[in-house]
């Protein structure tokens, strides 16, 4: 063979650090995650064990890098794995954007029509969607309820109580010294209404939501009806009867009580917040959890804070639920993207005891240094699989640290798009021993209607493709979910207009960002929707 026109180093065949062949007893079943990346081995499918996968995964790459591959690749696997076994491991994907989410949609159908199946036949399968998409002709008609202070039986209060709190730090910081002050208030408050709603659980009746707060609050009232019910209670509502009897008498300091209107009020100025957390209602994530139901989670069109609210909301509630209520260890794996976005304090938790009750941890991220330290030392340390893609500076490195040097800081500053160095556990010679390969992932491509791949260059195709994908599971969504006129009516019939006057620079930078949100919408939806008119393609009505 003449290669004269080739200059010699790039004539030989070399690995790169870190990339070799994998025996073929090794990463041969489970879920896939790619193939290996060699230059002489090919389509050498690389699957990761669900025993495995219990010890969590952290995946770690720049924007472009191929994450969103990656997260398609596993959850084809996951979702395919579900449709010749109803027992097979379920997920959850919390998208912060739209794109990830959709695309899997139409990955979701494609796969379900081969087995000759509609969306409507797929009971397991949920998608949660909390805003409109204009350009993509969708309307949020029926929104997921996430009602914080829901309760169940067998509920921890206490427990209750600190993952309400630690959710509103987390997505609504405000300053140490208004913390201090403001919390023994929200505790006792929410603490109060738990113990209310732990009683009409067993009646039946609707429950409270975060929206009740301000009020419990404020009008004593409202509050001297509940300490009323739950006297019989005895021990368990001593505490808050006790607090609460100091200011019968007496009225709350009005800067207190603006400090804690203000961060409330919050949830009932954004109109999305107010029909997110303001229903009585809660999904039935206990029961999705123990079934292995497959459901992805699209936070785009949503503001900043909404989405912190509702990421950090979930992984609380999967982490409470799959350590207090699980029925069984199966496998559930949490894929939580972007997760800087989500930097709830549970996190650290579900890696050192998620295994204990079949939760494995998928976070997905830009850099490691956008991660408080807790968190990244968890998912740097305590995860028994990693995937680094390309990386930059000083993250390279300390990334290529974290590897065990297994991949080098300029390989993965260099690492092309898709290809992820990867180290993980297998077991040899009975004991489990960390080995590492380099993977490759396909690209994320999509489907249209028609099941032909959406050509990636074609804008007006790809929009369609997305379309056609709303268009179909909006059944699914219906079905699970309550619809919007149901949901205002409720709330109208329990709470009562928004003071916003009590909103400080946060509340109010929260409308200014939605409201540039809906303006974008509006000016997607003449410019896109309009252009896919224009072009012949069948767009869904614009509902504004």
């Amino acid at each position: 063979m003449e290669l004269n026109n080739t200059k010699r180093k790039d004539r030989i065949i070399h690995l790169m650090k870190g990339q070799g062949m994998i025996p073929n007893y090794l990463l041969n079943s489970g879920i896939s995650f790619g193939v290996l990346y060699h230059p002489v081995v090919v389509d050498r499918e690389l699957l990761i064990d669900e025993n495995v996968l219990t010890t969590h995964v952290y995946v770690e790459g720049i924007t472009g890098s191929g994450k969103t591959s990656l997260v398609y690749v596993v959850q084809d696997g996951i979702f395919i794995k579900k449709l010749d076994n109803p027992n097979a491991t379920g997920s959850m994907y919390i998208d912060p954007l739209t794109n990830g989410a959709n695309g899997l949609i139409t990955r979701v159908l494609h796969a379900a029509k081969a087995k000759g199946l509609k969306a409507t036949d797929l009971d397991y399968f949920h998608y949660m969607k909390f805003a409109d998409d204009v350009p993509l002709g969708y309307k949020a008609d029926h929104i997921p309820g996430l009602n914080l202070l829901y309760y169940e039986p067998g509920d921890d209060l206490q427990e209750l109580i600190d993952s309400t709190m630690s959710i509103i730090d987390t997505a609504i910081p405000t300053s140490p010294g208004g913390a201090v002050r403001m919390e023994k208030f929200l505790k006792n408050t929410f603490g109060l209404l738990l113990l209310d709603n732990r009683l009409r659980s067993e009646e039946g009746d609707l429950q409270h939501t975060i929206l009740d707060a301000a009020k419990a609050i404020k009008s004593k009232a409202f509050r001297r009806g509940i300490l009323e019910r739950i006297e019989p209670l005895g021990l368990d509502a001593k505490p808050f009867i006790d607090f609460w009897a100091e200011y019968e008498g007496t009225d709350i300091k009005p800067e207190t009580l603006d400090a804690i209107e203000t961060r409330l009020n919050i949830f009932a100025v954004s109109p999305v917040l107010r029909r997110v957390f303001g229903q009585a209602s809660m999904i039935p994530l206990t029961k999705w959890l123990d079934e292995g139901h497959i459901v992805y989670v699209d936070l785009g069109r949503l503001s900043e804070t909404a989405k912190k609210l509702i990421s950090c909301s979930l992984t609380e509630r999967c982490y409470r639920a799959g350590k207090n209520k699980r029925k069984n260890k199966n496998l559930y794996i949490l894929m939580i993207d972007e997760v800087a976005q989500a930097q709830v304090p549970c996190i650290p938790d579900i890696t050192m005891d998620g295994r204990q009750f079949g939760l494995g941890l998928f976070p997905l991220n830009q850099y490691h240094t956008q991660l408080n330290d807790k968190i990244r030392v968890a998912l740097l340390n305590n995860t028994g699989t990693q995937c680094f893609g390309k990386l930059s500076g000083s993250v390279a490195k300390e990334a290529s640290n974290a590897s065990g040097n297994r991949f080098s800081a300029a390989q993965l500053e260099a690492m092309p798009t898709s290809v992820f160095g990867l180290v993980t556990q297998v077991k040899m010679n009975g004991e489990m021993v960390k080995m590492n390969t380099m993977l490759k992932s396909p690209p994320p491509y999509i489907y249209t209607k028609q099941g032909k791949i959406a050509d990636y260059k074609n804008e007006l195709e790809m929009r369609q493709a997305r379309i056609d994908a709303f268009i179909a599971i909006k059944p699914l969504i219906e079905r699970d979910f309550q619809s919007v006129a149901e949901i205002d009516a409720q709330i109208k019939a329990s709470f009562g207009m928004v003071d916003e006057s009590k909103l400080d620079g946060d509340g109010i930078a929260m409308m200014q960002q939605e409201a540039r949100i809906e303006a974008h919408n509006q000016v997607m939806n003449f410019d896109m929707i309009e252009a896919a008119k224009s072009a012949g393609l069948a767009v869904v009505p614009d509902f504004n």
